[in-house]
């Protein structure tokens, strides 16, 4: 089942990216970027780029350096706007250098003695826990969307949770926590759910410390509680993605394929 919450996105995965535009809404994620690419991100566009060789210059429309914060988190460097704590732009911690043109000047991205320095300053880990976006329904599955990759690895016990159908709460024996991947959380809730004409969930953090099993981030930052929370319902996604454009790059040995949501990395041959 894709991420219906975000119907209006989609992805590009390539091995070695030309010079292109991510546009506003779209999330991007490239792989292997060779180098000396210029890559522009739309104010409103999201970029991951993955294990990109340097020297790469990414050109950040309408965003200031006052307006965005950056922190190391794993094995990337994350950037995300001040005003909704999103991630905006990923970078792998281990790049040796990009260059990044905001709209009061550029500043770069760089390996000094194992630490990654931003604008020849030390970027610290991040320390803030994950918010959620959204919460959803999707036929009997509830999807929570938070500003930030969850760890899928150890997520928290069914009990952590407390959801209602039509405000009647379910026991915890009566939902199971299906996954967590990327910044999305699937809960499997009965199939009266599928019906119910409201459903809300609430969830309490174990402790403040950083848990065995609890929402949080790689860095193990927690989500904090959350009161009761209206979940909207959404239609059940039957459409096949939809290819919106193709690009290759300069000697036409990578094409780049457009769609109108997230292709499932499982899902490609």
């Amino acid at each position: 089942m894709s991420n219906i919450l975000r119907p209006n996105l989609y992805g590009i995965g390539t091995t070695s990216t030309p010079e292109w535009t991510v546009s506003s809404g779209m999330v991007a994620k490239v792989t292997d970027a060779s180098g000396d690419q210029t890559i522009v991100v739309a104010q409103g566009g999201k970029l991951d780029l993955d294990g990109a060789i340097g020297g790469n210059l990414i050109v950040l429309q309408g965003l200031a350096t006052t307006q965005v914060s950056v922190f190391r988190s794993g094995t990337e460097v994350r950037f995300k706007l001040l005003s909704t704590g999103e991630t905006f732009l990923s970078l792998p911690a281990t790049s040796t250098l990009q260059n990044l043109r905001f709209t009061d000047g550029d500043k770069s991205l760089q390996i000094v003695s194992g630490a990654p320095k931003f604008g020849g300053n030390a970027i610290s880990t991040e320390t803030t826990g994950p918010q959620l976006v959204s919460a959803g329904v999707v036929e009997s599955e509830l999807q929570l969307v938070f500003n930030e990759e969850i760890n899928g690895g150890n997520l928290p016990l069914a009990s952590a949770f407390q959801i209602a159908l039509n405000g009647v709460a379910l026991a915890s024996t009566e939902y199971s926590i299906v996954s967590g991947e990327g910044d999305t959380v699937r809960i499997s809730l009965p199939a009266s759910a599928a019906t119910a004409s409201s459903v809300s969930v609430s969830y309490s953090d174990p402790t403040t410390a950083n848990d065995a099993r609890a929402l949080q981030d790689i860095n193990g930052n927690d989500v904090a509680s959350f009161g009761l929370s209206a979940a909207v319902r959404y239609p059940a996604d039957t459409r096949a993605p939809v290819l919106l454009g193709a690009a290759t790059n300069a000697d036409g040995s990578r094409v780049a394929l457009e769609f109108n949501e997230v292709i499932p990395a499982g899902a490609l041959a």
